[in-house]
């Protein structure tokens, strides 16, 4: 399940933009 900060940034970002930071994030 996403965290709260990450559905925070997917509605900041575009979906294609946000799927990638997550990924990125979650990776570190």
């Amino acid at each position: 399940m996403a965290h709260q900060g990450d559905a925070l940034h997917e509605s900041q970002r575009p979906h294609r933009q946000a799927g990638r930071d997550v990924e990125a994030r979650r990776r570190g």
